[in-house]
């Protein structure tokens, strides 16, 4: 049921961006991403359960910041906690298997973030590039720790969801970014959406299937 509620949300979420109706864009954007609390239900007393819903609580809130340019560094500043809180919940949780397995994802994820700032925060303004630098270290550290979770003692289902999610989840701000600071595409918020709540749903499930 709340897999249905989830879809329902986010589709008009996706509807309403696509067909700009601005006052129900408002509303469905931090709403399908506040759905995620009732997939995930979390379970008091446990860290990562508590660490993984204050992210998408700090996701909703910038969900709304990010609709308005004049709050739009407080939405970077909602996600860089936000990553860090996925992060968290990862550690916590568990997830993360030997070091060689981070080692790994910081080499990928590492380049990758390298290669996207030297071509982005150059269009960003002098303004923003504290602010993307920070947050591009914070979303590299959470797809990496994600990333870790296919070599951790997670069962296989959850650790390959962990590890998907939070790929798509970078995926969605690498679109964001570039249609952003390089080069608008159409339907490119569309695209970055869908990306974002994919990845956030196989996320939450990871962490159900750990328990």
């Amino acid at each position: 049921m709340y897999l249905a509620l989830f879809a329902a949300v986010t589709g008009l979420a996706l509807a309403s961006a696509d067909a700009r109706l601005p006052l129900l864009f408002v509303f469905a954007k931090p709403a399908a991403t506040l759905m995620l609390l009732l997939v995930l239900e979390p379970r008091a007393g446990q860290p990562a359960d508590t660490m993984f819903a204050t992210a998408l609580m700090l996701a909703a809130i910038g969900d709304l910041a990010l609709l308005w340019d004049r709050w739009f560094l407080l939405g970077i500043a909602a996600f860089l906690l936000a990553q860090l809180s996925y992060a968290s919940a990862f550690l916590v949780g568990g997830a993360v298997g030997p070091p060689w397995t981070l080692v790994v994802g910081l080499a990928v994820f590492g380049v990758a973030s390298g290669w996207l700032i030297d071509r982005l925060i150059p269009a960003a303004g002098p303004s923003l590039r504290l602010p993307l630098l920070a947050y591009a270290a914070a979303i590299t550290l959470m797809v990496t720790v994600a990333l870790a979770a296919v070599g951790g003692p997670w069962p296989r289902q959850a650790a390959v969801a962990a590890a998907g999610g939070a790929v798509l989840f970078y995926f969605s701000d690498v679109t964001m970014a570039w249609n952003r600071f390089k080069h608008p595409f159409r339907h490119g918020q569309t695209a970055t959406l869908a990306l974002y709540w994919v990845g956030q749903l196989v996320m939450t499930l990871a962490l159900r299937w750990a328990r």
